[in-house]
């Protein structure tokens, strides 16, 4: 499922983004993954395609 969007402006070689973004999950999200996807309609002519996903392992104490 879908979390939100978030419309980046363009980045320079090398530059990053901060995005902070508030969601509500399930009770019980140990061992899912929350995938973050750039550009993902592989809009953007890049000399990299190979970097636009980041994925995150969700623990919980």
């Amino acid at each position: 499922s879908t979390v939100g969007e978030v419309t980046v402006p363009g980045l320079e070689s090398g530059k990053s983004y901060f995005i902070e973004m508030q969601a509500t999950l399930p009770i019980d999200v140990r061992g899912m993954r929350m995938r973050y996807i750039a550009d993902s309609e592989n809009v953007i002519e890049e000399s990299n395609e190979n970097n636009n996903v980041g994925e995150l392992l969700i623990e919980m104490d």
